[in-house]
């Protein structure tokens, strides 16, 4: 992995710690010092956040801060920490797999298959990689888990290359259908949830995903290319970490380290090519 001053790095470095030491930001940005000067960081854990014992409701004007208890239903013996390769969860509680990469939405797909890691066809009818943040929705009485896809972990996805990389046009497109977010509506059976096949709530939203831009920024010059003149359409959506539920019930995707997949040179992600990192 090579970054545009031609150092390079090892392939098995996440995307993540690639783009924090390839483009170190700021140490503290134009919010964090607006944050900063309304109020005390350290004051406003201070006033009454305790993990487990307090919570915070939205007001009318302000965080209001109350005391949670037994009677509010978060009343659990405490687990002690563990290295386990397993999720430790109080006495009485239990867990469970709901959603995984590369579990079909349609019965059109196919099963995952562990040898290929699928295609980029059956990477598009599938569950993204790389789940970054989530909610839960309920719509006419159905659960909708929606959540971010936000990268790819090569040496996993391409394990079944030597190179642990792409190396053909179809593995690009797998690779890019991994991204995005993932819709998928989900039932609970026997104490068990599980995925509700060809749901007409199901949906995967990739890299090549046509968008519609609205708000003030539509039609505006900057926004205005060879492929769009319009400046109102936009072609896919990746890395997808910020996430969030409105209070008005919609789900807000947002973009970072965007800066990864575009470029005027072949060094980063550009090529189909396993010398030139495709």
């Amino acid at each position: 992995m090579t970054d545009r001053n031609n150092r390079e790095f090892p392939e098995e470095l996440s995307f993540d710690d690639f783009d924090e030491i390839s483009n170190p930001g700021p140490e503290i940005t134009g919010f964090e010092q607006v944050v900063e000067k309304a109020m005390s960081r350290r004051g406003f854990l201070g006033g009454g956040l305790a993990i487990g014992a307090s919570a915070f409701v939205l007001g009318s004007t302000a965080l209001t801060p109350f005391k949670a208890n037994a009677a509010n239903g978060f009343d659990f013996e405490p687990v002690q920490a563990n290295s386990l390769d397993t999720v430790t969860v109080p006495k009485g509680y239990s867990w469970q797999v709901v959603t995984q990469w590369g579990d079909p939405l349609w019965s059109k797909s196919v099963e995952f298959d562990h040898k290929t890691r699928g295609t980029g066809e059956s990477q598009e009818l599938s569950i993204g990689d790389n789940n970054d943040g989530m909610s839960l929705f309920t719509v006419k009485g159905r659960n909708l888990l929606v959540s971010n896809n936000e990268y790819t972990n090569r040496s996993i996805m391409y394990a079944n290359r030597e190179t642990k990389l792409p190396e053909t046009a179809d593995d690009i497109r797998k690779g890019k259908a991994a991204h995005g977010v993932t819709v998928v509506e989900i039932e609970q059976q026997g104490g068990t949830w599980s995925i509700v096949k060809n749901s007409e709530f199901n949906r995967r939203i990739t890299a090549d995903s046509p968008m519609e831009i609205t708000g003030p920024a539509r039609g505006h010059s900057l926004l205005k290319t060879s492929s769009d003149p319009t400046g109102t359409k936009s072609l896919g959506t990746w890395n997808n970490c910020g996430n969030g539920r409105t209070p008005w019930g919609t789900y807000l995707a947002c973009e970072e380290n965007f800066n990864g997949y575009f470029s005027s040179s072949c060094l980063l992600y550009t090529s189909p090519s396993p010398r030139d990192r495709g």
